[in-house]
Order: C-alpha cells, then sequence, then structure tokens
C-alpha cells in the first residue's frame, strides 16, 4: 500500500441515543406509573364513595330507625297521655262522687252515681273508638261482661263489636311481603285488596292459590304487641280506678286471664297451632268443622287457612225452619260441652261472626285466637258438677264449685248456689227459658245474682272458668234469641256418658 495515497474514510460506527433511549424508558415508567397511581387512586375514590355511599346509607338507615323509635316514642307517650287524660277523669269522678256520697241522701247518691256511670261509660267509648288496637279489643271484652260492668257501660260499649278502623291495602300488602316473602304476587293468583273482615288485632281478605285454592288471609296489625301491651297496662288501671264501685270481684283473675288471652291473640303460629288442634278435634261432633291451616302461606303475622261459603250463624238461625233452628242449637251446645268437658280445649270467642253455618248445614268455628284450656282434674270437677246439679245434689254442686277454685268471702256456698242456679237451672228446667220472656225478666234474674254477690262476695275465680263464662253468656243470649224446642239435659247426656268413660 503506498504510503501516499490517503486512506479511504471509514463510516463512523452507529451509535444508540442511548440517553433519548434511557429518557423515553424513564418517561414511559413515569407515565405507567402516572396511570398506576391514577387508576389507584381512581380506586382509591372509588371506593372512598363507595365507603362514603355505605356509611351514609348505614346513617341515613341509622337515623330512620331513630326517627322510627323517636316516633314510636312519641306515639307511646301521645297514646299514654291521651288514655291517661281520659282514665284520669273517669278514676277521679268516681273518687270524688264516693266522697260526695258521703253527705247525700242514698237515693240521691244513687242517681248521681248512674248519671255518672253513663258519662264514663261514653268516655270510655270513645276512647276505644279514637285510640283502637288493645283499648278497642279491651272494649269489644268488656262490651259481654255483665259480671263486671254496670248495664250501662255494657250497653255503651255494645258498639265497639264492629268498630274496627281497615288497613290501607299498601300496609297490607307490605306487611304479606315482609311475613311470607317475595312479591305478592309470586304467593297469590287473586289477592282481593278490600277485607272482607276486620279486627282490632288484624283483619282478613279473600284471595287464590296458583294452585286455584280459595283461602282467607288474616294479616296482623303492624305495631299491634307494642300497642296492646301498653293499653293492657292502661286497661289494669282502669279496671282498678272502678274497683270500688264494680260488684265484689275477682278482679285479679279477670284481669290475667284477658291479659293472656289478648298476648295469646297477636301471636298468628300459636293460632295456627290452636286451629290444627281443633279442625282434629271438632268433627268429633257430628256437622262441626274448623277450617283446614295452609301451612306455606302462614307466619307469626299472616295466618292462611281454607275459605269458608257459609253465613253466620245468628243469620242461619233467623231463616231456618223451626226443626233445623233446634238441630243447630243442639250441635252447638253438644259441641261446646264436648270440647269443654271431654277435650279440655275450646273455642272461646262464639261470637256471631265467629262461628258460621256451610252450605252443608254444617257449624264452623273459625278465628281460634281465643282458646280455652280446662285441665283433666277440672275437667272431672266440672262433670261432677253437671251430674249433682242435675239430679238436684246440692252439696256435691257445693264441694265441686269449691274443689274447682270458687271461693266468697264466709266460705259459705250460698252465692255460688245461686250462681250455679242461674248458669245451670236451665239443665234442670228447660221450661226456664220460656219463662225469661223479656230483658225485664233477664235482668231480674241478672239481679239475684248481683245482690248474692254484694251479700257475700265471690273472691276467687278459678282461671278457666272466666272462658268457660264467657261462652255460656254468649249462647245464652243465642238461645233467648233464637227460642228453640230443645231440652238441654237430654242435649247433653251423649257427652256426659263419654266424659265419664273418658
Amino acid at each position: 500500500m503506498d504510503m501516499h495515497t490517503a486512506p479511504t474514510p471509514r463510516r463512523p460506527a452507529r451509535t444508540e441515543p442511548s440517553g433519548l433511549i434511557a429518557w423515553l424508558k424513564v418517561l414511559d415508567a413515569a407515565l405507567r406509573l402516572v396511570e398506576k397511581s391514577v387508576w389507584e387512586i381512581r380506586q382509591a375514590a372509588e371506593e372512598t364513595v363507595t365507603w362514603a355511599r355505605e356509611d351514609w346509607t348505614r346513617l341515613l338507615t341509622e337515623l330512620g330507625a331513630f326517627r322510627e323509635r323517636a316516633s314510636s316514642e312519641q306515639e307511646r307517650f301521645l297514646r299514654m297521655a291521651a288514655a291517661g287524660v281520659t282514665l284520669g277523669k273517669i278514676a277521679g269522678s268516681y273518687r270524688l262522687h264516693l266522697t260526695k256520697a258521703a253527705f247525700l241522701p242514698r237515693a240521691r247518691a244513687a242517681r248521681s252515681l248512674e248519671r255518672l256511670h253513663a258519662e264514663n261509660a261514653r268516655r270510655f267509648r270513645e276512647l276505644c273508638e279514637a285510640q283502637g288496637g288493645g283499648f278497642l279489643k279491651v272494649g269489644q271484652l268488656l262490651s259481654t261482661r255483665r259480671d263486671i260492668l254496670p248495664e250501662v257501660f255494657v250497653d255503651e260499649l255494645a258498639s265497639l263489636q264492629d268498630q274496627a278502623p281497615k288497613l290501607p291495602y299498601p300496609v297490607v300488602r307490605r306487611a304479606l311481603e315482609a311475613e311470607l316473602g317475595g312479591a305478592l304476587e309470586d304467593r297469590f293468583a287473586r289477592f282481593k285488596e278490600s277485607p272482607c273482615a276486620a279486627a282490632s288485632i288484624g283483619q282478613v281478605h279473600e284471595a287464590e292459590l296458583h294452585d286455584g285454592r280459595k283461602v282467607a288471609v288474616k294479616i296482623r296489625r303492624p305495631g299491634i304487641e307494642t300497642t296492646l301491651a301498653l293499653d293492657l297496662e292502661l286497661m289494669a288501671f282502669f279496671l282498678r280506678s272502678m274497683e270500688g264501685t264494680l260488684p265484689p270481684v275477682d278482679l285479679d283473675t279477670i284481669e290475667r286471664e284477658i291479659r293472656e288471652s289478648l298476648i295469646q291473640e297477636v301471636d298468628f303460629a300459636l293460632e295456627a297451632e290452636k286451629t290444627r288442634a281443633l279442625a282434629e278435634t271438632l268433627p268429633r261432633t257430628p256437622g262441626v268443622r274448623a277450617p283446614a291451616v295452609v301451612e306455606s302461606h302462614s307466619s307469626k303475622g299472616v295466618l292462611t287457612t281454607e275459605w269458608v261459603d257459609g253465613e253466620k250463624l245468628t243469620t242461619a238461625l233467623d231463616a231456618a225452619a223451626p226443626s233445623e233452628r233446634t238441630r243447630l242449637f243442639e250441635t252447638l251446645v253438644q259441641s261446646y260441652a264436648r270440647q269443654i268437658l271431654v277435650e279440655g280445649a275450646f273455642h272461646a270467642d262464639p261470637h256471631p261472626g265467629n262461628v258460621l253455618v256451610d252450605r252443608d248445614g254444617q257449624i264452623v268455628f273459625i278465628d281460634f285466637g281465643c282458646v280455652g284450656f280446662v285441665s283433666p282434674r277440672s275437667r272431672r270437677e266440672y262433670l261432677r258438677l253437671v251430674q249433682a246439679f242435675m239430679v238436684g245434689d246440692r252439696a256435691t254442686v257445693a264441694e265441686a264449685l269449691f274443689a274447682l277454685g270458687f271461693e266468697t268471702r264466709s266460705g259459705r256456698p250460698d252465692t255460688l248456689l245461686t250462681f250455679a242456679d242461674g248458669l245451670l237451672g236451665v239443665l234442670r228446667s228447660p221450661e226456664k227459658l220460656a219463662a225469661l220472656d223479656s230483658a225485664d225478666d233477664v235482668a231480674a234474674e241478672l239481679e239475684k245474682l248481683l245482690e248474692a254477690a254484694t251479700d257475700d262476695p265471690v273472691v276467687k275465680l278459678p282461671g278457666d272458668f272466666i272462658m268457660i263464662a264467657r261462652v255460656f253468656g254468649t249462647l245464652g243470649g243465642l238461645v233467648l234469641h233464637g227460642r228453640p224446642e230443645i231440652d238441654p239435659a237430654r242435649t247433653l247426656l251423649p257427652v256426659l256418658a263419654e266424659a265419664m268413660s273418658a
């Protein structure tokens, strides 16, 4: 190679722009980091929003619950205040009367007391109508208790029997869906919005299941348990405020039995159990039955039973021929005798709306919220009482009454025997029914009982008798209304024979 020949210049080697690439990599990493941070921030923000929304929702829920509690307490306070004012007036007026009566002639004091009874009866009726709930139920119960309250109270409270406000359909729907779960349409093929019956504890709607069965759906009034508890306390105060003006009776037992029966009435799961039990035993009297419970559509606050196409017993009795009227009465009396003396469980609320006559002429008991129970020992004593009374063995009648738990202030049986004559006299003398031709005759009989109770009061009653007396009172009213040509003793003989062999 010639030393003087200039060398061919070499193309410089390609160099990577390492600084730029590094910068780009840093930028890319930074962007990735920013992007990741943005997403993390966004996610955190969303979670924060979610948490905030949940916290806010939780806060609103808690505030809502607090408002509901506050509203409930406010309602409770207002209810107690309104009831307290009225009951306070009643109690105060009686205490004032007792003071004034000491300075008045007897006749004038008696007239003053009659006027006071009338005024306070009106006050108490208006209170029951305004407050509803437990007060209405208590008023309805007291309207049948001529043995406790003055006549004017019973007459004034009688209108409460049909005074139950209807629940609005949206309230009914919400209660049903909460109790049974799911939409109402998923449970029922058809549901009649207007109730066919409304009572103080709940109301009944006609409906149809998806399998085509026609049913009666009984819905408990929302909040009735709380309301009832308060009203029962106020009822106790009311009865105590009147104690000095009432006939001498065992108020403790009466109050306890009313309280226990009402508390049981608001538990529809318990009512379903009692309905199933009596649906099994009632048909043992031919021509008597109870509707079947639809278990899948029942809960503590809802009771669904088969629908009964029928009419009220009183309506059926009014329209029936004499022979059919007699048959219905005999069937009803036999059924109650068997329920009390043989089965030991009986339907304890037999007002006309709860005893129907279906298209086949069968007596159908419905609404088993109030059921009375009689122990085997008490059943034996009641059987002994009826047997002894029918043959005129007054000594054994007295023994049975004392064994059952009746007590008089003196310890003598005279008052108890007078009451037994009034309640059971028709068993020995069916013609006694025909002798009671008017309300005056009934009032005269009642006056005899009250006079005996005043001279030597009954200071202790067996708990089961409170319910039995309620049944006796209703049956007695039906007998006086329908005037059937029946021989009660002959009607009862088959049941008495069955009870003796049990």
